[in-house]
C-alpha cells in the first residue's frame, strides 16, 4: 500500500523538487457568500504537459498528489463538499507520456486515491483529452455507477466556460482554467516551503466517491 511507504503527513520538503514543476496546482475554495468564514471546495489540477520525469520522479509526483490533497482536506467543509479534479492534456503528446509512466508508476497512482482520504470527489473535468484517454477512460466509466460516471466531464479548449460556470461560486479559478482569479503558483510554493505545517498523524480512510 501507498500509505504504508509514505509518512501519513508528507512535509513539503519531501516534494520540492515536484512542487516547483507545475505539474500541480492546488486551487483554493472562494468564501461562501452566504457564510463568509465557510470555503466551499478545493480543486487539485494536473497540468499533464508539464509532466518531467527527468526533473522529478514519478513517484514523488504522485507523493505531491497526496501532498496537496492532505492540505486541501485539513478543513472540514472541503472533507464534506469535496475535492475537484481538473486533468489537463493541452500540449500533451500521448505517446511521449505513454514512453515514461510505468506499469508500477500506474499502479501506484491508483493507489494514491485508493482508502487515502476523508473526502469525497464531486467532480473531475478532463481537458482536451487525446483520442487513447478518452477510449480508456470511456471505457472505465462502464464499469462505474451512473452518480460517478456523470460526475466526470471531457472538456473542449475551445469550451472553458463549462469550467467556469461550475467552479464561479466556489472555487478561486486562474485565467489559464477560463476563470478571472489571480493565481499565483510560486508564491503558493514559497508559502508552503517556508511554513512548513506540523500536522498531526491521522489514520487513512475511504475516498469517496
Amino acid at each position: 500500500m501507498v500509505r504504508s511507504e509514505w509518512a501519513m503527513s508528507i512535509p513539503a520538503s519531501e516534494v520540492s523538487r515536484a512542487l516547483k514543476t507545475g505539474l500541480h496546482w492546488l486551487l483554493p475554495g472562494k468564501k461562501d457568500s452566504k457564510d463568509p468564514n465557510e470555503f466551499a471546495a478545493a480543486c487539485l489540477v494536473f497540468n499533464m504537459a508539464k509532466l518531467d520525469p527527468e526533473a522529478c520522479p514519478i513517484e514523488e509526483y504522485q507523493k505531491l498528489s497526496l501532498f496537496l490533497i492532505e492540505r486541501a482536506t485539513d478543513t472540514l467543509d472541503v472533507q464534506t463538499r469535496g475535492v475537484a479534479l481538473i486533468i489537463d492534456f493541452r500540449g500533451v503528446q500521448f505517446t511521449k507520456l505513454w514512453s515514461v509512466l510505468r506499469l508500477e508508476d500506474i499502479k501506484r497512482g491508483l493507489g494514491c486515491w485508493v482508502g487515502a482520504f476523508p473526502c469525497r470527489l464531486r467532480r473531475i473535468w478532463i481537458l482536451d483529452a487525446p483520442l487513447p484517454v478518452r477510449a480508456l477512460t470511456s471505457l472505465v466509466k462502464k464499469f462505474l455507477t451512473p452518480k460517478v460516471r456523470n460526475r466526470i466531464d471531457f472538456v473542449a479548449p475551445k469550451d472553458l466556460q463549462r469550467i467556469r460556470e461550475d467552479f464561479v461560486d466556489c472555487i478561486v479559478l486562474p485565467e489559464s482554467l477560463g476563470g478571472t482569479d489571480p493565481f499565483d503558483w510560486d508564491a503558493q510554493v514559497e508559502g508552503y516551503l517556508r511554513c512548513e505545517p506540523s500536522l498531526p498523524l491521522r489514520s487513512p480512510t475511504l475516498l469517496s466517491l
